[in-house]
């Protein structure tokens, strides 16, 4: 198997978990209209004649995102990529892109990347029995190791591994980082010698047979022995509130065609071919740094650990997400800091080309919504500044131009850019962004950025 198909298992796995994070009825109001009914929601059956309320019923769960069933039609259930996928008359892998889509849970050009692959029938009928909740029963799913496994398995590994002189410097110089923090979360990782490593981590830790570590991500068995996922890259720990490692990060040295430059050190792939054993994902780990000392009272919300490694420096509370859609579930995160630490105020601190690409906005805006309400107390801003600047918050930082951001409210960055994508759509005479062809979208989407920074800054 090529890192290529890997890759884009892994990337159909991220969805695939932040698809998890939309309830059911989410899903299914995209296509018929339903109606509250105590916790269920009751909509009439778009598979059979239906024309009384009763027999199609919507429940949505408390830890998942629920099923809904049809007790008239034979068969008919699920959760919410399976409806759309009946509904739309398309496979349960194009349903869930769709989704994924729609809910502006990836982007429009990793939408164009990555359902347009081919992919067997084996693999999407594997996909859809592993995620679709009607029928998780019928295929084992491996429980991931406990929080304290995954920290000392994945601490020892790097520790293992050490760092090379280039990737040394190349984090010094290009990040600006201390050595310090190099040496506590970042390694070279290996890609050879994988035996050696393994045996290393048993040696230490006895009780840490073949078999446990299958339940860890990155690990699984090939011919009845353990291997793990490798790519020539700088590792990254991710780090829970406790500070134990909960997953690794892996920055490329090197992209081929159709990669992402960041990846996940996991074996998700390994659940979908019979020649291998095991298959866990990483999910989409939220990584926490806390500033050694700080009076601050400060939250930083970014998008990977780069930018929050120069906010933490700063004496901000940092927490990232590891892509812009990725942010759901981050209340729990933040209850659980504000139980240690006091939080006055909140920024939002995405790239600022987020203000050309509307994808990306809505996620922030979205993202917004959901602290807004669960947080009334806190005063949230969104970061913005000139592209020219920095793209990020840490070139920003890097750049000396820190003082150049702007720090707005985020609805009125949100409508500011509703208003100039509106008026750049109709000035071209395209009904929406999936209008413009796709060689004249970098050329729309640089504009759009020209017009919110002469607005916003």
């Amino acid at each position: 198997m090529n890192t290529d198909k890997k890759s884009r298992f892994e990337f159909i796995e991220q969805m695939m978990d932040k698809l998890d994070s939309i309830s059911i009825e989410k899903f299914i109001e995209k296509r018929i209209s339903l109606k509250p009914d105590g916790r269920h929601y009751l909509g009439l059956c778009p598979f059979h004649n239906d024309t009384k309320l009763g027999s199609f019923v919507v429940t949505p769960g408390k830890f998942t995102r629920g099923v809904f069933k049809c007790f008239t039609c034979n068969n008919v259930g699920g959760n919410g990529i399976k409806f759309i996928s009946m509904y739309d008359n398309i496979s349960y892998l194009e349903a869930a892109f769709s989704m994924a889509l729609d809910f502006n849970l990836i982007s429009l050009s990793d939408y164009e990347l990555y359902s347009r692959s081919k992919y067997s029938s084996d693999y999407i009928h594997a996909v859809e029995k592993r995620h679709n909740i009607e029928k998780k029963e019928c295929c084992h799913m491996l429980e991931k190791a406990s929080a304290d496994v995954l920290n000392n398995v994945y601490s020892y590994f790097k520790e293992l591994a050490g760092i090379s002189e280039h990737h040394l410097s190349q984090l010094k110089d290009e990040r600006k980082l201390s050595e310090d923090r190099i040496r506590s979360d970042y390694f070279t990782f290996p890609t050879s010698m994988k035996n050696h490593y393994i045996c290393e981590i048993q040696k230490k830790y006895p009780n840490y047979t073949d078999d446990v570590l299958l339940h860890v991500p990155g690990f699984y068995k090939e011919n009845g022995k353990i291997q793990f996922y490798a790519v020539k890259g700088i590792g990254i720990l991710i780090h829970d509130l406790p500070g134990r490692v909960q997953a690794i990060q892996i920055r490329r040295d090197t992209i081929k065609e159709g990669q992402k430059r960041y990846t996940w050190f996991s074996s998700t792939f390994a659940a979908y071919d019979d020649k291998y054993e095991g298959g866990l994902s990483c999910g989409a780990p939220k990584d926490i740094l806390l500033p050694n000392e700080t009076r601050k009272s400060t939250l930083c919300i970014t998008e990977g650990r780069f930018k929050s490694e120069i906010l933490c420096a700063a004496g901000n509370i940092a927490l990232s997400v590891q892509g812009v859609g990725a942010w759901h579930g981050i209340e729990t995160n933040i209850n659980e800091i504000m139980q240690i630490k006091h939080v006055s105020r909140l920024f939002l601190l995405f790239d600022t080309d987020m203000l050309g690409n509307s994808a990306v906005m809505d996620q922030m805006i979205a993202l917004y919504n959901v602290l807004s309400s669960t947080f009334p107390s806190l005063k949230i801003s969104a970061g913005v500044w000139a592209k020219q600047d920095g793209k990020g918050i840490d070139d920003l930082f890097i750049n000396h131009k820190a003082v150049t951001a702007k720090f707005l409210d985020p609805s009125y960055i949100a409508e500011t850019q509703n208003k100039q994508n509106l008026s750049l759509l109709s000035k071209y005479g395209y009904k929406s962004i999936r209008d413009i062809p796709k060689n004249k979208v970098d050329t729309f989407k640089f504009e759009l950025q020209c017009e919110c920074e002469k607005v916003l800054l």
